[in-house]
C-alpha cells in the first residue's frame, strides 16, 4: 500500500483503497493479527480518499480508526509517526469541512505527539495546518504569528512547498499582494523541480488558483485567467469533470468575466462550476439549479457558487428589468441559504457556526436586499415568507440548531445518555478554565478538555449514523412567517427587528390576519447613537435624579413602532424578536409622546424571543396543572462578603404550599439544587448573580457559600447543561441576569440565554442591577397573577403597572425601578384561570342538585338500587 500510495496518481490512489478493503477482509478472517495492522490500513485509506476528495469515505474510516485507538491505546507507542500524521490528516479533513474547532483539536493532539516523540520537522507541518485553519476562519493575524514561528524555526527538510504557498496566501489576505507574489513564485519554482511521480493534483490546482485570485485582486484578469486555465487543464488532462477546486476555478473565472462587464459569460462559468461541484448535476442552462437532494462534493463551495450566480442574475435584472430574472435571482439566493443552513447544522461547535455565518454575512445581506426588492414588486405572503426565512437564517443560529437536534431512537438512546454525560463533563471543564488556576493546572484541564471533545465528536458521528431517516427535528423555514401567523392569538402581534447595518432596519409585523414588511433607512448611525444615549438613563440607579430619557424614548418609538402602528389596533400583546444593539432595549420604556409618561407597557404586554423559529419551538401548549415549584433562597439570613456580590435579598414571593420545595440558607447549595431539579417544573432562584459583559461566559449565579468557592457558583456553561426541558418558568430576579456580551448572529450571552438554551420554556431575568423594593414588589405581584391563571406576559405587565400606579412607590418614579425584569420565551399561562375554577364548582353543584331532584322522583327511586348494584 505504501509503494502504491507514493505513486500519487488517480489510478494508484484507487488501487490503495482496493488493497485496503482486501486487507480488512483478510484481517477479519485472521483475528490473531495485531490490531495495529488495521490502523495502518485505515491511515492509508483515509489519505487516499482525502486525495480523491471523497469526504464521506474519509469520515467513515476516521470514525473506525478513532474507535480502534480508544480500544487499543498501545498503537500510539508502536507507530508514533503514523499516529501523529493520522491526527494531522484528521485536522486537515475537518478544516476542509469548516469544522474549525474539531480541526484545531485534532491538530493540537498531533502537535502534542510531535513534541512527545521529537518529530520536529513534522511539527512544522502541523503548525502550518494550524495556521491554515485560522486563515480559513479569517483570523489572519493569528495565523501570521504561527507562520512567523515556522519561519523562525526554519522550514524543515520536507513540505517547504506547502508552507511557502500558505504564507503567500496569508500575506495576500493581510493586504500585502507584492509579498504574497514573491512567496508564490518561490513555491512554483520548487514545484517545477519536483519529480513527475510526485505530482499532487489537489495542491497543484490550489496553488494556481491562489495565484489566479491574487492576479484577479490586482485587476490583472488576463493573467488570472491564464493560471485558472492551467489549473482547469490539470483536471482535463486526466478526464476529470468533478471536483471542489475545479469548481472554485470556474467561480473565479465567472468573477473575472463579471468584472469585465460580461454578465452572460460569467453566468455560463458559474453553471460550469455548479456542474463540477454536484456529482449528479450537469446543465448549461442558467435557469436550472441543482436540488438539495443531489450529491454535493463541497457544501461551502456550492453555497458560494449559488450566491455568485444569484448576484450575477440580479445584475442582469438591473440591465433588463425582467421580473423572471429577479425571481430566478431570489430563488437562487434562497437555495444558497438552504445549502448554508444544512451545512451549518452539521457543524458541532457553536463557535464554528458563528464563524461560518460571519464570513458569509455579506451574502446574506445581498439575499435579503434582493428578496425585499422581489417582495415589493407584488407583495404576497409567499414572498414575505421567503424574505423572512432568509432573515431568520442569520439569527440565534446555535440556539435554533440546538432545538433541531436528533430525536433519540432505540438504537441511539444509550449513546445519547453517554453524550449527555460527556457534555456535562465538558461544561464543568470549560467553567473551570475561567477560574483562578495555576498554569500547570490550566494546561492539564485543556488537555483533558481536548480528549473529551474528541470523544464527543466520535460519539456525535455514531449517533447521526444510527439515527433513522426523518428523525431530525426541523422546521419548514419557507413557511415560517405563515406558521407564526397561524399560531398567534387574535390579540397578539409578532414583530421581528432585523438590523442589517447601522443604518438599515427591516421590520416584520405578523398577526393572525396580516404579514407586513417595512424597510427603514436611517442616517449617520442615528439608531445606535440614540440607544447609547438612552440606555444609561435607564439602567443606572438614578438615586434622587429625575428621569430625562423622554426625548430618546419618543424618537425610538417613532422609528420602531410608528411605521406599523396603524396595524396594531386591537392588539394587546407583543412578541418581539430583536437583533444587534436592540437586544439591550426594554421596549416597555418607549413612549408614544401623546401624553406624559405614555409608556408602551401601558398599551401592551411584551415578551421577547430570540428568533421566529425559537418562538415556534419554545411555546408548547402548557399543561395547566401539576406545577411543582422549586425555590432556592441561599441568603435569607446569611450575607456573603465578596467584592463582586450585592446586598442579600429576602423573598416572600410564594408561600410554601403543596407541590413546592424551599431550599433555604444552608440547604440551598449547588449540589442540592442539581439533585432536586429533575423533579420540578417551575424554578424560582432568589439569589445574587455576576455578569461579565466582556466575556459573558464568566458569568455565574451564587448559591450557598461553601469553603470551595467553585462549588457555590453556577456558571454559564453549567447552566447550559441543566435539565430544564420540562420547566414552564424560571425566575432569575438577580442583578444583570438578563444582560451580557452581544454575540453576532446569536444574541446577548446572558445567564437568561443559558437557561433558555437548557430548555426552559420561559425565563424572567433582570437587565440591570436589581433594586430591593421594586424587584420584591413586582416579583410578588407577578406570581400572584400567575397563580390566578393569567398568561406570563400579561401578569408581568399588570405587576409593573401596579408598581407604577402605587402611591407606596412614589419616590421610585423612574423606569430603572420597574423596567428591569423582562420575559423571554413562552408567554402561556401555567395555571387555569380562576373563573374556570368557579365554573367547575358551579357545574359540580348543578349536577348534585339535579341528582337530588331526580332522586326524589318515583322512577329514579326504583332505578337507583339497580344502578348502585350495577356499579358495585
Amino acid at each position: 500500500m505504501n509503494d502504491t500510495y507514493s505513486i500519487g496518481n488517480i489510478e494508484a490512489l484507487e488501487k490503495v483503497n482496493t488493497l485496503g478493503r482486501e486487507g480488512l477482509m483478510y484481517l477479519q478472517k485472521s483475528p490473531s493479527l495485531k490490531p495495529s495492522f488495521k490502523f495502518l490500513i485505515y491511515t492509508y485509506m483515509i489519505a487516499s480518499y482525502s486525495q480523491l476528495m471523497v469526504n464521506d469515505s474519509s469520515s467513515f474510516y476516521f470514525e473506525q480508526a478513532n474507535d480502534l485507538l480508544n480500544k487499543e491505546p498501545s498503537i500510539e507507542t508502536e507507530f508514533p509517526n503514523f499516529y501523529t500524521s493520522y491526527w494531522g490528516n484528521q485536522g486537515v479533513h475537518y478544516r476542509e469541512l469548516a469544522q474549525y474547532s474539531k480541526a484545531i483539536n485534532c491538530l493540537e493532539k498531533a502537535r502534542i505527539a510531535c513534541i512527545k516523540y521529537h518529530l520536529d520537522d513534522y511539527e512544522l507541518i502541523i503548525l502550518n495546518h494550524l495556521a491554515n485553519v485560522y486563515d480559513y476562519m479569517t483570523e489572519y493575524d493569528k495565523a501570521y504569528k504561527i507562520y512567523k514561528e515556522i519561519q523562525r524555526r526554519g522550514f524543515g527538510t520536507f513540505n517547504k512547498l506547502q508552507i511557502l504557498a500558505s504564507i503567500g496566501w496569508n500575506a495576500f489576505k493581510r493586504g500585502k499582494p507584492e509579498l504574497a507574489e514573491s512567496y508564490f513564485k518561490q513555491a512554483i519554482e520548487i514545484y517545477k523541480n519536483k519529480p513527475n511521480n510526485q505530482t499532487d493534483i489537489q495542491f497543484e490546482t490550489k496553488l494556481y488558483l491562489q495565484i489566479a485570485q491574487l492576479k484577479s485582486y490586482s485587476t490583472n484578469y488576463k493573467e488570472s485567467n491564464y493560471f485558472l486555465r492551467k489549473a482547469i487543464g490539470i483536471y482535463a488532462s486526466r478526464h476529470i469533470t468533478k471536483g471542489v477546486y475545479l469548481a472554485k476555478c470556474y467561480a473565479v473565472m465567472a468573477n473575472n468575466s463579471s468584472k469585465s462587464k460580461d454578465i452572460i459569460e460569467a453566468l455560463n462559468w458559474t453553471q460550469k462550476g455548479l456542474s463540477a461541484i454536484v456529482l449528479d448535476f450537469s446543465s448549461d442552462n442558467i435557469s436550472q439549479n441543482p436540488a438539495l437532494s443531489q450529491i454535493i462534493l463541497g457544501n461551502n463551495t456550492l453555497f458560494q457558487l449559488l450566491a455568485l450566480k444569484a448576484q450575477l442574475l440580479y445584475k442582469y435584472y438591473q440591465q433588463t428589468k425582467q421580473i423572471s430574472t429577479l425571481r430566478l435571482s431570489t430563488k437562487t439566493y434562497h437555495l444558497a441559504i438552504l445549502i448554508a443552513e444544512n451545512y451549518r447544522q452539521g457543524i458541532d461547535y457553536e463557535e464554528d457556526k458563528s464563524t461560518f455565518t460571519s464570513i458569509s454575512t455579506s451574502i446574506f445581506d445581498e439575499a435579503i436586499d434582493v428578496a425585499y426588492h422581489f417582495y415589493q414588486t407584488n407583495p404576497t405572503d409567499d414572498k414575505a415568507n421567503l424574505l423572512f426565512s432568509i432573515i431568520e437564517s442569520t439569527r440565534a443560529i446555535a440556539l435554533n440548531d440546538y432545538v433541531n437536534k436528533i430525536q433519540p431512537s432505540k438504537e441511539t438512546s444509550s449513546l445519547v445518555q453517554q453524550q449527555k454525560t460527556i457534555n456535562h463533563f465538558i461544561a464543568e471543564l470549560k467553567q473551570s478554565l475561567w477560574q483562578d488556576n495555576s498554569k500547570s493546572k490550566l494546561d492539564s484541564i485543556k488537555t483533558l478538555l481536548l480528549e473529551k471533545e474528541l470523544q464527543l465528536t466520535s460519539l456525535n458521528n455514531k449517533i447521526a449514523k444510527l439515527s433513522p431517516v426523518g428523525s431530525v427535528l426541523s422546521f419548514d423555514n419557507q413557511s415560517l412567517a405563515t406558521d407564526i401567523k397561524q399560531k398567534l392569538p387574535q390579540n397578539t402581534a409578532f414583530i421581528s427587528y432585523s438590523l442589517r447595518s447601522p443604518n438599515l432596519l427591516y421590520i416584520f409585523l405578523i398577526k393572525s390576519d396580516l404579514i407586513q414588511v417595512k424597510k427603514l433607512s436611517l442616517q449617520d448611525n442615528s439608531l445606535a447613537n440614540t440607544l447609547r444615549s438612552f440606555l444609561p438613563k435607564l439602567n443606572i440607579n438614578p438615586q434622587w435624579n429625575e428621569y430625562n430619557g423622554q426625548k430618546e424614548a419618543i424618537q425610538l418609538y417613532d422609528w420602531l413602532l410608528k411605521p406599523i402602528e396603524r396595524n396594531l389596533h386591537n392588539t394587546q400583546r407583543l412578541v418581539l424578536a430583536r437583533e444587534g444593539i436592540l437586544n439591550y432595549l426594554p421596549f416597555e420604556t418607549l413612549e408614544t409622546g401623546k401624553i406624559i409618561s405614555d409608556y408602551l407597557i401601558r398599551h401592551y404586554a411584551i415578551s421577547y424571543t430570540y428568533s421566529g423559529q425559537n418562538f415556534i419551538s419554545s411555546t408548547p401548549r402548557e399543561a395547566l396543572s401539576s406545577n411543582r415549584i422549586l425555590t432556592a433562597t441561599p441568603f435569607t439570613q446569611t450575607h456573603i462578603i465578596e467584592q463582586d456580590t450585592f446586598k442579600a435579598l429576602r423573598s416572600r414571593i410564594i408561600k410554601p404550599a403543596e407541590g413546592q420545595l424551599w431550599l433555604n440558607d444552608r440547604a440551598a447549595t449547588k449540589a442540592q439544587l442539581m439533585t432536586k431539579l429533575p423533579y420540578y417544573n417551575v424554578l424560582n432562584l432568589v439569589t445574587h448573580s455576576v455578569s461579565d459583559t466582556l466575556q459573558s461566559k464568566k458569568s455565574y449565579l451564587f448559591l450557598y457559600p461553601l469553603a470551595d468557592k467553585t462549588a457555590s457558583k453556577l456558571g454559564f456553561y453549567e447552566a447550559l447543561g441543566l435539565p430544564l426541558t420540562r420547566y414552564k418558568l424560571v425566575m432569575l430576579a438577580s442583578c444583570k441576569s438578563g444582560t451580557g456580551h452581544l454575540e453576532n448572529h446569536e444574541g446577548v450571552m446572558s445567564l437568561s440565554y443559558a437557561f433558555v438554551r437548557a430548555g426552559a420554556h420561559a425565563v424572567v431575568a433582570a437587565q440591570w442591577q436589581a433594586h430591593d423594593r421594586s424587584s420584591d414588589f413586582i416579583s410578588n405581584i407577578f406570581f400572584e397573577y400567575i397563580n390566578e391563571g393569567i398568561p406570563k406576559d400579561l401578569a408581568l405587565q399588570k405587576a409593573k403597572i401596579d408598581f407604577i400606579q402605587s402611591e407606596q412607590f412614589g419616590d421610585l418614579n423612574h423606569p430603572f425601578f420597574w423596567a428591569n425584569l423582562i420575559l423571554s420565551g413562552s408567554a402561556e399561562a401555567i395555571y387555569p384561570p380562576k373563573h374556570q375554577s368557579f365554573w367547575g364548582i358551579g357545574i359540580i353543584l348543578f349536577i348534585l342538585i339535579l341528582a337530588y331532584l331526580l332522586a326524589r322522583t318515583k322512577k329514579f327511586k326504583i332505578l337507583w338500587p339497580k344502578i348502585f348494584a350495577t356499579k358495585s
